[in-house]
């Protein structure tokens, strides 16, 4: 499983993805959390 399925999963767990109204919410702090974890593993992988 791809990190991008497991993210997927994890949304429709925590009920961020509404399929019934069609739209994608993510609270700002979680959305600052993936951003700030991408950089930091770019930013050290080597």
């Amino acid at each position: 499983m791809t990190n991008e399925n497991m993210l997927n999963g994890w949304f429709f767990e925590q009920r961020v993805v509404d399929m019934q109204c069609g739209t994608t919410w993510v609270p700002i702090d979680i959305f600052n959390a993936f951003v700030t974890q991408k950089a930091d593993e770019h930013l050290t992988a080597r």
